[in-house]
């Protein structure tokens, strides 16, 4: 029997494996010699989450045979953690596929559908991704986050429901606009209808529920005190005035956009469709009129990062003055001077806002003079500081407006201060009475959503009139 010959090979001895971890290169491992490993990534990801310290209790291991043990037994733990995580997320992308719904189903109802969806797929995505998502979410933030991004350690968990949270987005973003569209073609062919309409043949009050019942293919309610009028068109006139209204409709798409119809959710989004075609309605039958310019202010409206909303507001003052600002620099500049802060806590969560005392200083710095009403708790302040609101929409365009942020979104979970850009108000043609106002809000990133007086009083009552009224010093 011949043997065959017998060859000794040596095998490498790299030494220690070191585990480096970053943001851009979360799971890298190398021998101490710069040889890689060639490790498996889940594995990394799970010690990652549920580790105390995982970085320096791997690399404190003494030798690369304990290194190699701990990963396999990091490894039998961490399978059966990941197979039930694609497991959810089967399930979860299956629930919120936009394929599933019927392609005769109403617009509306799609449209209603598709948001939902969105909402749950990141919702159930995060919590089936919760063994795996390192650090914490960040709050977005001009002076500790600038890129908008989530970690890169949450996405290869997070992606799937990323990428189809996208998909559901950009559908629902079309249908947004096609429902949009459908509303402005209804209100214009309402007008078209009502166009020879005369004084005295039948009254304006009637005429505008009818009016609102066809834009709303609905009933006009009966009621003790006759049919049933949306709040805006209780305010009616006898006759009509001459001048041609301003119409909020059509938009055109970048318009569309601009306001953020449906940034609180589809049906904060609908109600919102309902005011401008009631306000359509309302200036074609010389109801009443805008005061300001609502839509030309929109095109700076914003998403505020943390807690900026007053420099935020600032912000669209100075670019609606013309000057070349941005909103990072203008939260920095607030920052360095003091009147900002931001802290973040332990768990990761920022906690900023501007110090009583400091609204409107930024405009001040800037070359405009201001005037600033504190909180007060006093109710005779509300006719006084309305009054004062009025004049700075006619004479300046707007003012900034503090409110309670809960009681201006209609949303119970929602708490604290908030500085919003007052832009217009609408008025009766009637009896000159402020109907609503036109606002600007950062925190939503809604332009020129009509708010009606008494739920816009209800929320700057709660934050005791605050107001920062401003206009362009005078050069000489």
């Amino acid at each position: 029997m011949s043997l065959l010959p017998y060859f000794a090979f040596a095998i490498p001895d790299h030494g220690k494996i070191v585990w480096k971890f970053s943001e851009k290169e979360p799971c890298v491992f190398n021998h101490k010699d710069g040889a890689p490993y060639d490790n498996d990534i889940l594995v990394c990801y799970y010690m990652l989450a549920n580790l105390k310290d995982p970085v320096a209790q791997f690399n404190h291991l003494p030798t690369e045979a304990s290194q190699k043990e701990f990963l396999r037994m990091v490894s039998s733990k961490s399978d059966p953690a990941f197979a039930r995580l694609a497991k959810k997320e089967r399930m979860i992308l299956s629930a919120n596929d936009p394929k599933n719904i019927s392609s005769d189903t109403p617009l509306g109802v799609e449209l209603h559908i598709l948001m939902m969806m969105e909402q749950r797929v990141l919702k159930d995505g995060k919590k089936a991704c919760g063994p795996f998502l390192w650090p914490k979410a960040e709050d977005d933030s001009y002076l500790y986050k600038t890129n908008g991004e989530w970690p890169k350690t949450w996405r290869p968990c997070m992606n799937p429901f990323y990428a189809r949270w996208s998909v559901l987005n950009q559908k629902a973003q079309e249908l947004q606009s096609e429902e949009v569209s459908q509303t402005q073609k209804k209100v214009q062919s309402l007008l078209s209808k009502i166009k020879g309409f005369k004084t005295g043949t039948v009254s304006v009050a009637q005429t505008s529920a009818q009016s609102w019942a066809m834009i709303n293919q609905g009933e006009v309610v009966e009621s003790r005190n006759g049919k049933e009028l949306p709040n805006l068109l209780r305010h009616f006139v006898s006759d009509q005035k001459s001048s041609r209204p301003p119409k909020p409709h059509p938009l055109s798409e970048l318009e569309y956009r601009q306001r953020g119809y449906f940034n609180r959710g589809y049906a904060e989004g609908m109600e919102r469709l309902k005011d401008d075609a009631l306000l359509s309605l309302s200036h074609s039958l010389g109801l009443s009129h805008t005061v300001g310019n609502p839509q030309e202010k929109a095109k700076n409206i914003i998403y505020q990062k943390g807690g900026t909303c007053a420099v935020e507001a600032q912000y669209e003052v100075l670019k609606s003055y013309g000057q070349n600002v941005t909103p990072k620099g203008l939260a920095e500049e607030a920052f360095k001077k003091g009147y900002y802060s931001e802290v973040q806590l332990k768990s990761g969560e920022l906690i900023g806002g501007t110090f009583s005392g400091n609204d409107g200083k930024l405009l001040r710095d800037h070359g405009l003079n201001i005037k600033v009403f504190s909180p007060t708790g006093k109710p005779a302040a509300a006719s006084v500081r309305s009054a004062e609101l009025g004049q700075a929409i006619e004479k300046n365009g707007g003012a900034l407006v503090g409110v309670e942020a809960g009681r201006l979104w209609n949303d119970p979970s929602s708490s604290g201060g908030h500085q919003i850009l007052v832009t217009g108000e609408e008025v009766s043609n009637k009896n000159a009475q402020v109907l609503g106002y036109y606002i600007n809000d950062t925190g939503t990133g809604e332009a020129a959503r009509f708010v009606p007086k008494k739920d816009f009083d209800r929320a700057w009552r709660a934050h005791g009139y605050e107001l920062v009224v401003f206009n362009e010093t005078t050069k000489k």
